[in-house]
């Protein structure tokens, strides 16, 4: 995915590289992902400490 047009915020580039790692890596080739699902990822990862 290409972010380049996007100006390079620390946190959002951390949230983007989590949520990869943490979300994206475990579906295979074809799969949906809903948007509650995907608020309820991104609640939990500004929850966290050090976020």
């Amino acid at each position: 995915m290409s972010v380049i047009a996007y100006p390079q915020d620390d946190t959002l580039v951390a949230l983007r590289e989590d949520f990869y790692s943490d979300v994206l890596s475990q579906f295979c080739d074809e799969w949906r992902l809903g948007l509650a699902a995907g608020l309820r990822w991104a609640r939990g990862w500004y929850l966290q400490p050090g976020s």
